[in-house]
């Protein structure tokens, strides 16, 4: 079966993806290289870039004491105290679905808009739209869509979480940002510690800031600064973070899907087990960032630094690394389903147990006729770019 490429509209290709040169690289396969290819520790502590040299800049995490800067003056926070971004509505009668007013409620599961009668997905988004004892409750099925009722606290707590305009609705708790529903929503709901001082506007500092699980979907955080914030689990489609500071970011299991990515900082970034698709992302610096068991489709990375990235048990699929630099690179257990090599580096690559079909870095197309799936057996004497 003869390889076809598929063009993929979506780039990262840029400036800041450049080709690493390297010297007395070692063959693909040769784990007895020790280039400093893994990046086995994602705790994050240091910052120094994969691959890089120690040349005096202070980078994420130098500072002993908590708090230091990136290397392009960002201050940076090991933890912030509270969690969320904080959240102020007004009380008002109705339900605002897609930034309409509903007399009665939204529906949002088939179409977003306004329902004459119940039952809805929503009928309340605030205190104000339930009578005593009943108050608004978001229900938490752990899913994208999570519909709003009334009813007791005692009820509510079982279910789900008490939604509120500020934090004078939460009995000592911070009213945080609650779950948008594609955007459908926007409300507030309360959690026992206090909010983060993230606003979540952009240009913000929200450095340390812990937004575990937070929904972001579509929501602009340009040049935010979110340098070794806990994203682990956010809901990141659609979100734009174009010239953020990501620095030392945990962002295990997040959902990327259309993130705007341009002119991010992401250098040392965590994104074990996260879902990247159909990414936008030119001219963000990747260097030293862990991608051990991501799930990787229709993304573009042309001529970006990968040196030593972390991949083991990744899938990529339908993807683009033409003339990206994977040397050192840990990619045991990955599987490469169409991805085009063609100009990459993958010196001193750790292959073992990965799977491979696309283009080799000369160009031709993989063997798919192979007995085997690995990358040296279906790239045999096509290694070198």
């Amino acid at each position: 079966m003869n390889l076809i490429r598929i063009p993929i509209l979506l780039t990262l290709a840029s400036a800041a993806c450049s080709t690493r040169t390297q010297d007395g690289g070692s063959i693909v396969g040769d784990s007895s290289s020790d280039d400093g290819a893994t990046q086995g520790d994602h705790g994050g502590g240091d910052a120094t870039q994969a691959g890089g040299e120690d040349d005096g800049t202070t980078h994420v995490g130098d500072d002993e004491s908590g708090s230091s800067t990136t290397a392009d003056g960002a201050s940076c926070q090991t933890a912030s105290a509270g969690a969320g971004i904080a959240y102020v509505g007004e009380s008002e009668l109705g339900v605002r679905c897609d930034g309409v007013l509903c007399e009665v409620g939204c529906d949002f599961s088939f179409f977003a808009g306004c329902v004459p009668d119940e039952p809805t997905d929503a009928n309340c988004d605030g205190p104000e739209d339930c009578s005593a004892p009943e108050l608004c409750c978001q229900l938490d099925p752990g899913q994208l869509e999570r519909p709003t009722a009334c009813m007791t606290a005692d009820a509510c707590a079982e279910v789900g979480v008490r939604v509120c305009n500020g934090d004078a609705d939460c009995e000592g708790g911070g009213c945080v940002r609650g779950w948008s529903n594609r955007t459908k929503l926007e409300l507030g709901t309360c959690q026992s510690e206090s909010a983060s001082t993230c606003t979540g506007l952009p240009g913000a500092d929200c450095s340390g800031a812990d937004l575990r699980g937070a929904d972001l979907i579509a929501t602009v955080l340009t040049e935010v600064n979110l340098c070794q914030a806990n994203l682990s689990g956010a809901r990141l489609e659609s979100a734009n973070l174009a010239g953020a500071v990501l620095a030392n970011a945990d962002l295990t299991a997040a959902w990327l899907d259309a993130t705007v990515l341009e002119g991010a900082d992401l250098r040392g970034a965590v994104l074990t087990g996260a879902t990247l698709q159909s990414m936008t992302v030119a001219g963000a610096d990747v260097a030293g960032v862990a991608l051990d068991g991501a799930s990787i489709a229709q993304v573009v990375l042309d001529e970006c630094d990968l040196h030593g990235v972390d991949l083991r048990g990744a899938t990529v699929f339908n993807s683009d690394m033409r003339g990206a630099d994977l040397s050192g690179a840990d990619l045991r257990d990955a599987t490469f389903s169409g991805v085009d090599l063609t100009g990459t580096d993958v010196s001193g690559a750790q292959v073992d147990g990965m799977s491979f079909s696309g283009w080799c870095p000369d160009g031709t197309p993989s063997l798919s006729a192979s007995a085997e799936p690995s990358l040296e057996d279906r790239c045999a004497g096509h290694l070198e770019p």
